[in-house]
């Protein structure tokens, strides 16, 4: 039962975290009048597919289209290359 709670509690920090990340990126499209480009860094850039899919999900009306094969690409990359610091979608 701990166990099931645990990963109850991690889905929701994730679901937080990524309508947070939407919240901002709605806020910065609207100060800015339009989105040129998304960038992830740091982790979320890096290493979570999950996190830039969820937070950049169903915003087509900002005129947001997602490539699921490139975010999924990216942890790839990451791992062959120590460069690559950005994710621009």
């Amino acid at each position: 039962m701990l166990q099931l709670m645990g990963m109850k509690k991690a889905q929701l920090a994730i679901d937080m975290e990524t309508q947070r990340l939407k919240k901002y990126i709605g806020a910065y499209a609207a100060e800015l009048g339009r989105i040129d480009a998304i960038v992830y860094t740091a982790g979320v850039g890096e290493m979570a597919p999950h996190i830039r899919l969820g937070a950049t999900k169903d915003l087509e009306i900002l005129g947001i289209h997602l490539d699921e094969e490139k975010i999924e690409l990216v942890n790839v990359v990451m791992e062959n290359s120590i460069s690559l610091k950005m994710v621009l979608l």
